[in-house]
């Protein structure tokens, strides 16, 4: 699985392939400005012996 965070003008602000999934709220060190940010999963899986790909994407907002 894929997952990224973006800014409110797209830029990516977290990138990672680890499981658990988790992000601190950082984007270079420094804690990322309140708002809200957009989150994009990708998700591959298996059903019924056939392989398939999506986009699973919703917002999350850091409150300080």
């Amino acid at each position: 699985m894929d997952r990224q965070v973006y800014d409110r003008w797209g830029n990516l602000v977290f990138a990672s392939t680890e499981i658990p999934y988790t992000w601190n709220g950082k984007f270079n060190q420094d804690d990322v400005s309140s708002g809200v940010y957009v989150y994009v999963v990708r998700v591959k899986y298996m059903f019924e012996n056939k392989s398939y790909e999506e986009l699973v994407y919703s917002d999350v907002t850091v409150v300080k």
